[in-house]
């Protein structure tokens, strides 16, 4: 693809997957490789511009003196450069200032008389930004660290290598100064600072930042990578033209940006509104016509993660409510399923169960009940099974783990749609003196605490095994290959509720108390597999969808990596 077709294509490079970000990176490679504008054989060469900062002539501000051998072009290029363009080191034309050292009682929140802002790594972005700042006494702060309209602060130290080295240039004069994990670049006032902010913006600077930055846990840089750093410097006249066609190329994306984010927006909100049609359809017939509506607009209205990840919630829901599957009067209803559960329960334990059932109907359940179809009933999870937990063997017994043969599950495992094998095997002294129980496969698995999603996740268990105590095991009396997975999905709908029961603040937990209190709405169970059925083929669906929106990232990915190439490259 030549360069004009490229332009020409501009709009539709930018809708494929990540196509906007793309072409900005795209933009700035070409605008560094002298492919963005074209040439002018009667602009004064780099070379020249090259001899007159040799002369020094600079401004106050830009103090460094430079000798003729700071200035060098260099043979060892990463790619030829149009003609009267010159590869520059950074030393050549600009100087690095290293940050203001300060103690951490030094640092104050907020301005007071005496004491100057710092900025750091953090204001760095696209531009500066200037929230979060600190304070340090004026007398830390040189005047050369000053920052001034044209200079560019970069991350010199982070603990990612994507973020270190990450510039941002001052669009006008700050009173105050930057932290020593920050360096300013100052640029001799002769070139065109402006375009000296393009290069760093670059993915030529990307690459070339990412292979010198170096660190233990913190990637650094030192004022030397900065200083060594190969720049393509082009003649003053087309720095200026190459500044222009960048800026308007990135006010292009940015409509892009935005035209997309409100299709985007006006998409979400169009399937949200088909869903909660459905969701509000007071009788069959118009919960028919609403699903009518969503299934002839899948390709249209669910073509992103979020409203596919809708999508499914909305199938849980008329799924709990009985208002996925049709019911049939001649069902046995689930009240004569709950009193085989009930004599299950009391040959299990030995104890009667129905004075504790009939404390627990409260004014929740009783709601709850009188939304449902005819012959449902809602039950707490507590009254159709035994819901246990585990705990962990001291790690300093060894006897309770070397040559274990017992599986020992975490709640990590309940990221699994079956748990078949556990990391750590424990012994049967662990599972006797810790009084640990062996679940057998088919037990439902629920993480009461964990890290990010893990906290009220459920998985089945696919092999006999114990479980440490931020799990909960869910244990039906009434274990049918149909009911095991329908009580599955309700938790699984019931996701989001279940983690907001949680308590703690710093790592928010569940306990099995409040598993057993889960209210599950109960059908019969012939509609529990026609049930479970029915969801299983719409989330297939979900699958597919999902499954065609990553190939089409993919593919759209592909395709705009291979015609940036061709254009970059040619």
């Amino acid at each position: 693809m030549s360069l004009h077709s490229f332009f020409d294509h501009f709009d539709l490079l930018a809708e494929a997957p990540g196509g906007v970000k793309k072409l900005r990176e795209l933009i700035l490679q070409l605008a560094v490789q002298g492919k963005l504008v074209p040439q002018d054989p009667s602009d004064e060469p780099a070379s020249a511009l090259l001899e007159r900062i040799k002369l020094n002539k600079g401004s106050d501000k830009y103090q460094k003196k430079m000798n003729i051998s700071d200035i060098q072009e260099d043979s060892q290029s990463p790619f030829n450069l149009p003609i009267n363009w010159s590869w520059v080191r950074a030393n050549g034309f600009l100087e690095v200032i290293r940050g203001v050292t300060y103690n951490k009682q030094d640092a104050i929140q907020e301005n007071r008389s005496g004491y100057l802002p710092l900025l750091r790594a953090n204001n760095i972005d696209v531009e500066l930004n200037f929230s979060n700042l600190v304070y340090v006494p004026e007398n830390l702060v040189s005047q050369k660290q000053f920052i001034y309209s044209g200079d560019i602060l970069i991350a010199m130290s982070s603990g990612s290598k994507k973020l270190v080295g990450k510039a941002a240039q001052a669009k006008s004069d700050f009173q105050g100064g930057f932290g020593a994990f920050c360096g300013l670049i100052r640029i001799n006032p002769i070139v065109n600072k402006q375009y000296i902010a393009v290069f760093f913006h670059s993915p030529l600077y990307r690459t070339a930042i990412s292979a010198v930055s170096k660190g233990i846990g913190i990637n650094n840089l030192q004022k030397g990578n900065i200083e060594n750093l190969l720049i393509p410097l082009p003649p003053l006249a087309e720095q200026r033209r190459i500044v222009a066609k960048v800026d308007a190329l990135m006010g292009l994306c940015d409509e892009l940006e935005a035209r997309q984010e409100r299709r985007r927006a006006g998409r979400v909100q169009l399937s949200a509104t088909a869903l909660d049609r459905l969701l509000a359809a007071r009788d069959p017939e118009e919960l028919a016509a609403s699903w009518l509506l969503v299934a002839d607009s899948f390709d249209l209205l669910y073509d992103t993660p979020e409203t596919i990840g809708r999508l499914r919630q909305a199938i849980l829901q008329l799924a709990v409510q009985g208002r996925l599957v049709s019911q049939d009067p001649a069902d046995e209803p689930a009240s004569v399923l709950l009193e085989r559960i009930r004599a299950e329960k009391e040959r299990s334990k030995g104890t009667s169960s129905t004075q504790h059932l009939n404390l627990l109907q409260n004014s929740q359940k009783n709601l709850v009940d009188n939304l449902l179809p005819e012959g449902w009933i809602v039950v707490e999870l507590t009254e159709i099974s035994d819901v246990g937990t585990g705990s962990t063997p001291l790690k300093t017994q060894l006897e309770f783990y070397e040559e274990g043969t017992i599986p020992w599950v975490t709640s990590a495992a309940t990221s699994k749609d079956v748990i078949t094998q556990a990391e750590t095997l424990i012994t049967p002294k662990a599972v006797k003196d810790c009084r640990l129980k062996l679940y057998p496969s088919g037990t439902l698995i629920i993480a009461m605490y964990g890290q990010g999603k893990t906290r009220g996740q459920i998985a089945e268990l696919g092999i006999p095994a114990t479980i440490n105590q931020a799990c909960a095991a869910i244990s039906l009396y009434y274990d049918s290959n149909d009911m095991r997975p329908y009580i599955r999905m309700v938790i699984e709908k019931k996701y989001d509720e279940i983690r907001s029961m949680a308590a703690g603040a710093a790592q928010p937990n569940l306990n099995v108390g409040k598993i057993k209190e889960t209210l599950i709405p109960l059908p019969p169970l012939a509609e529990q597999r026609r049930i479970v059925a029915k969801v299983d083929a719409l989330m297939g669906l979900c699958d597919e969808l999902e499954a065609r929106l990553r190939q089409a990232h993919a593919d759209g990915a592909r395709l705009l990596g291979a015609l940036a190439g061709a254009v970059a490259g040619g």
